[in-house]
């Protein structure tokens, strides 16, 4: 009866986990991390397992957080049927730019992708979104560019995946994470904006920006 039991709970409980791959064919791997207590020195120790989740859509991605209420195991014991699978809500829900985030180059510098080591604004500041400067590395650039492998600079986020909220309700997001590198004046580098930005940009310091750009959301 009590093994009845306990098999009935772990069949319905609530996990909630990260997408660290979506390689496979309406299947992807869920990260799950956990705090316990040790049992006889108190001590709090973190544990992770990672699991096989059902993704019948199939437009699950890589950081995304999804949750189920009602976990039911399959046949196979490493694959749990989630009944809510990574939808908008969910992936609303994820961080943005903050230590160590990866952003794709939106302007002609030479720069393909960026890596943002700290974010400016504040001591206490730990995210940024659309509008707020930063400071990057260049992890990755084009030869003979106008910026080369690992220098530093400012730059300012003009795209996040997790998007910005209207006030009038709408929700504006964009597939990837994306940067312009500025000077020490915080002008942009290159001569050419790649993709759309967003309006939110209208400020006095990124107006250049904006008028560079082919499309404002």
């Amino acid at each position: 009866m009590r093994q009845a039991m306990s098999e009935t709970t772990s069949a319905t409980r609530s996990l909630q986990g990260r997408v660290v791959s979506n390689k496979m064919n309406h299947t992807v791997t869920v990260l799950i991390e956990r705090q316990i207590q040790h049992g006889v020195y108190g001590k709090i120790l973190r544990r992770s397992t990672k699991l096989h989740a059902h993704d019948e859509s199939g437009d699950c991605r890589e950081g995304d957080w999804c949750a189920s209420s009602n976990a039911v195991h399959c046949p196979r014991p490493s694959i749990i049927a989630w009944s809510k699978s990574c939808n908008a809500s969910a992936r609303e829900g994820t961080t943005m730019i903050q230590m160590q985030s990866r952003l794709a180059a939106a302007d002609n510098s030479g720069a393909r992708e960026l890596m943002c080591i700290k974010v400016l604004g504040g001591s206490k500041r730990r995210y940024a979104g659309i509008g707020d400067v930063i400071k990057v590395s260049v992890k990755d650039a084009i030869p003979r560019g106008k910026v080369k492998k690992g220098e530093v600079y400012d730059a300012v986020v003009v795209r996040t995946a997790k998007g910005v909220r209207r006030p009038d309700g709408s929700l504006i997001r964009f597939d990837g994470n994306a940067a312009v590198l500025l000077n020490n004046k915080l002008e942009p580098i290159g001569t050419r904006i790649f993709g759309p930005v967003t309006r939110e940009l209208r400020s006095e310091r990124f107006m250049k920006i904006v008028s560079l750009a082919p499309e404002v959301l």
